[in-house]
């Protein structure tokens, strides 16, 4: 077994570094998953927030 020494500043912004992308997933799949809900009702919302998505994809580094 090895002992690996993690500051406590390191440990604690990777701590909130996969909060935040864990957030960030979780509202891509909820998203995802209403935007499936209602493609039958309401065709043209859930094409313009496809659109919002590919967008914001393309403007910001996204590691999801």
């Amino acid at each position: 077994m090895e002992t690996i020494t993690v500051y406590r500043d390191t440990y604690n912004n990777l701590i909130e570094s996969e909060f935040s992308y864990m957030t960030r997933l979780a509202k891509l799949q909820g998203t995802i998953r209403a935007l499936a809900d209602i493609v039958k009702t309401n065709p043209q919302y859930v094409e313009q927030t496809l659109q919002s998505l590919a967008e914001d994809f393309g403007k910001k580094e996204v590691d999801l």
